[in-house]
């Protein structure tokens, strides 16, 4: 469920699922919503993503860096595999990650990331507040993290030993599956050949 009120009331929320279960297609959902339910003259919408994909929609401004993300101001932030962005093996960078959750809600920003489940460790799994999930292993889960003792909770009849299977036309959230519409628009990854 995509609503203005999950939004307005979640400062950051995370997307995560296994590879190829359409966790970034979820995230361009959401995305999508925020571009055509929020006010252009009030609301900023930002992206990153650690390849050269850019998102070309005149209310989208692309950004680069963590040093950009500090500049963002009165909108979301939404960030594609932030693996690549926030360092968090470095403890000098784990600092300024932990700065810039607290300098975002300054910002009157809101934060959406997307990344697979061993990217959510315990530092950035506190932070989220509200999750989309997408097919995932749970064993790929960081023992003690958040997000893998909401995952353990979720019922039993999506859940497997160790896989939720989470169908890849659907997400769920707060106990529920929705549907999640293929938007080919944003789909990087469409026009890539067949290697074998």
């Amino acid at each position: 469920m995509i609503n203005k009120q999950i939004l307005r009331d979640n400062a950051v929320i995370g997307v995560v699922g296994c590879e190829h279960s359409g966790k970034s297609n979820l995230m361009f959902n959401i995305l999508d919503y925020t571009i055509h339910n929020t006010d252009p003259r009030t609301t900023n919408i930002y992206f990153y993503s650690y390849s050269s994909k850019v998102i070309n929609n005149k209310r989208v401004i692309n950004v680069s860096s963590v040093k950009d993300i500090n500049a963002c101001k009165d909108g979301f932030i939404f960030i594609d595999e932030f693996k690549f962005l926030f360092q968090l093996d470095n403890r000098k960078f784990k600092g300024e990650v932990d700065k810039l959750f607290n300098f975002m809600f300054h910002q009157n920003c809101h934060l959406v990331l997307c990344g697979t489940e061993q990217q959510y460790n315990k530092f950035i799994s506190s932070k989220v507040k509200a999750w989309y999930i997408k097919e995932c292993n749970i064993k790929s889960f960081i023992n003690g993290s958040m997000i893998k003792d909401i995952v353990t909770g979720i019922t039993k009849d999506y859940v497997g030993p160790e896989v939720v299977k989470i169908p890849i036309e659907k997400y769920y959230f707060k106990g529920n599956l929705y549907q999640c519409p293929y938007l080919p628009q944003y789909d990087v990854k469409k026009d890539n050949k067949k290697l074998i």
